[in-house]
């Protein structure tokens, strides 16, 4: 194959594969935060932004999980890759690892189940959360949420 061949081979690939600026991704910069749920962090915490811009596709939900100190890096399109320069909602879900029940949960059904959410659902839209970040071009280190005197799922963990 000659190399004009291969050239038009190549950018063929990439037209149809989807590379480059055409991808149908939007620009992505880093964001990092942390949750602290009245004053402690919140480990195994997953956040969700909700672009508030209607004129944004639904495939653009930046979200993270928070480690033992409650630090999350967001991911759009692959892990820690951020998210698009917008204006969003966020949501939290807190997924217990022990609660109430789990152990009659798991004799029914011995595939460890999902917990339920800590927070009880009060977090789980932009409109219940109050909570709404501008991700800006370069890099974010958000301020922590601080998710104080919210009301958890009693005796969960």
């Amino acid at each position: 194959m000659n190399a004009a061949a291969r050239t038009l081979c190549a950018l063929s690939a990439c037209l149809l594969g989807g590379c480059g600026p055409d991808d149908g991704h939007l620009e992505t910069y880093p964001v990092q935060g942390q949750v602290l749920v009245n004053g402690e962090p919140a480990a195994g915490c997953t956040v969700v932004f909700l672009p508030l811009d209607p004129e944004v596709s639904n495939n653009v939900r930046p979200g993270g999980l928070t480690d033992e100190e409650g630090r999350f890096e967001l991911a759009t399109y692959e892990t820690g890759d951020g998210a698009p320069a917008l204006t969003y909602g966020v949501t939290f879900r807190w997924e217990a690892t022990d609660w109430p029940g789990r152990a009659a949960e798991e004799a029914i059904d011995p595939v460890q189940p999902v917990g339920p959410d800590r927070f009880q659902g009060a977090l789980s839209s932009p409109s219940k959360s109050g909570v709404e970040v501008t991700v800006e071009e370069g890099e974010n280190v958000l301020e922590p949420f601080r998710l104080d005197d919210v009301k958890l799922l009693p005796n969960s963990k």
